[in-house]
């Protein structure tokens, strides 16, 4: 069994391979007989199984901000920063995860009763349902908001997440910026522009949220499961 996360697979004797991201669907993996590609077999926590579905609220009251350990720029802070200077009524759900090197800096600087940050994360399910709006990174976690119906703002910061973006996109209308060319300050403007249109068309989010929810269900490790143990 070879799981091909990084698409750099050569032509190896195995019997299952294993490639989780949409734009996978697009790869000829040429030779291999069993391939388990895509959204369905997305490895995700049993967490995100069975999620009851919650249409999304007429107004935005909570913002998740998840970039992840790979975080590398601090893009969270120059995007709550951008958030608490423009919209003062919202509540901010900020995770930050356990290889993120300026947890410290965050908590020390951030004191606003609206802003709340989570480390250590161990039920991020319910820390995802409880908000009506997420701004995430374009890795494995957008699979995992989409097993919650959370609409979400994708904030691509690294190349190899441009496809796995792009492949969601164009399935659900997830609307994302793309901070790999220029750094947040030049593309700030872009970013407040699609977060103040899906702040404001609620049929944008219910759509994107529909969408999402019907793309992953969860089912994606025992699915995998069932693969490997028909081998033997």
């Amino acid at each position: 069994v070879y799981i091909d996360d990084l698409a750099v697979f050569k032509e190896y004797n195995i019997d299952i391979l294993i490639n989780t991201s949409i734009d996978a669907l697009n790869i000829d993996y040429f030779g291999v007989s069993k391939k388990l590609l895509g959204p369905k077999y997305a490895i995700i926590r049993d967490e995100f199984r069975n999620v009851e579905y919650k249409t999304p609220g007429l107004d935005v009251e909570k913002i998740m901000i998840t970039l992840g350990g790979g975080d590398v720029s601090n893009i969270t802070k120059d995007i709550l920063d951008a958030l608490i200077e423009n919209y003062h009524n919202i509540e901010y759900c900020v995770v930050l995860g356990n290889s993120y090197r300026y947890k410290d800096l965050m908590l020390q600087n951030y004191k606003q009763a609206n802003i709340n940050f989570y480390t250590d994360v161990r039920n991020m399910k319910d820390v995802m349902v409880d908000n009506d709006l997420a701004i995430s990174a374009g890795g494995n976690t957008l699979y995992e908001l989409c097993a919650c119906g959370i609409p979400a703002i994708a904030v691509i910061i690294a190349d190899n997440q441009k496809g796995f973006v792009g492949g969601i996109h164009k399935k659900t209308g997830l609307p994302f910026i793309d901070l790999t060319e220029a750094g947040f300050a030049d593309a700030k403007n872009n970013f407040l522009a699609v977060l103040n249109k899906t702040l404001k068309d609620h049929s944008i989010r219910e759509r994107v949220s529909r969408e999402m929810f019907q793309l992953v269900d969860g089912e994606g490790c025992s699915r995998i499961a069932d693969e490997i143990i028909s081998l033997f």
